[in-house]
């Protein structure tokens, strides 16, 4: 099914691009759904496609060799995801499940790469959100080199988005409690 040109300009990503550069994407992209905990794109899958977030919110997550689930990021609606795959062509670095009902809308990684590099603005857009990713992750060693539980967590609040709300931080979208205890699901 064709995604809307008023969808399409809905995605952070995309909102660079002129009318005429998402007419043809319309056509490209297809829109599925996921139930609370389906499976969006799989770390074992050699499918490569660049997801958008529509409306639900997505997690992007691992499983330590114990098989605990491990938080990694979570994507909001407008955002997008898999855009490492498009980059190395390797399958994707770990698994996005959908953490509420979803719905995403797809590109082939073909039509991603070629309109990615066909725009520069969307290429440096994708150079700081993997820029960001690398940051991110070592932080997050950094936060689990610290030998004390009590200090992780303190960290990780420090670490965590905050607004202001009458002159008061206020944590944008607190962790629930397996993921304060050492980001395990």
């Amino acid at each position: 099914m064709p995604v809307s040109l008023q969808l399409l300009s809905q995605f952070t990503l995309l909102q660079p691009l002129p009318r005429e550069a998402l007419e043809p994407l319309s056509a490209r992209m297809n829109l599925r759904q996921f139930a609370r905990r389906g499976m969006v794109m799989s770390k074992d899958s050699p499918v490569q496609e660049l997801g958008f977030l529509v409306d639900g919110r997505l997690q992007g997550v691992d499983f330590t060799v114990d098989g605990r689930s491990v938080g990694m990021y979570f994507v909001d609606p407008g955002d997008y995801f898999g855009e490492l795959s498009l980059v190395d062509g390797q399958p994707p670095s770990e698994f996005v499940v959908a953490a509420v009902k979803s719905t995403v809308a797809f590109l082939d990684a073909g039509a991603a790469r070629e309109l990615i590099l066909g725009h520069p603005a969307l290429a440096q857009a994708v150079m700081v959100r993997l820029a960001h990713r690398v940051r991110t992750v070592m932080a997050q060693r950094t936060l689990l080199g610290l030998p004390n539980p009590f200090q992780r967590l303190c960290v990780l609040i420090l670490q965590l988005p905050q607004r202001m709300v009458d002159g008061v931080a206020e944590i944008e979208q607190p962790p629930t409690h397996p993921p304060r205890a050492g980001h395990h699901d």
